[in-house]
């Protein structure tokens, strides 16, 4: 009898350790588990932040290029009028060279008059 109630008792606080030990580790182990988890949803939160960032970036660097891409249509056009007025101007260059003289000729005139007014 004494050696079950010896027994009995050697099995009791084994079991008595191992469930302590048992307690101890699964403690260790939540705590990590837990402080993983907590790293992972702050770590997920950040990425999420980058995403809305990045999205936003490029959804204004889409709408600068577009507007860049409308300025530069009207640039051309605008450049395809000025250089259809230079190269394909009516008349000759001789004739063009001659209405730039006269109205280099009239505004000189209107200077002198401006002039003439404002000394009086």
């Amino acid at each position: 009898m004494e050696v079950i109630a010896s027994d009995f008792q050697k099995t009791i606080s084994d079991t008595k350790a191992d469930e302590k030990s048992a307690q101890s580790d699964f403690e260790s182990l939540e705590k990590k588990s837990n402080t993983d988890v907590d790293d992972k949803n702050k770590l997920r939160k950040q990425k999420e932040d980058d995403i809305k960032k990045a999205t936003a970036a490029i959804t204004d660097a889409k709408d600068s290029m577009k507007d860049a891409e409308e300025l530069m249509e009207l640039a051309l056009e605008e450049l395809e009028k000025v250089t259809a007025m230079c190269l394909t101007g009516e008349g000759s260059f001789a004739e063009r060279k001659k209405q730039r003289e006269e109205e280099i000729k009239a505004l000189k005139g209107a200077m002198k008059i401006l002039e003439d007014w404002k000394e009086k």
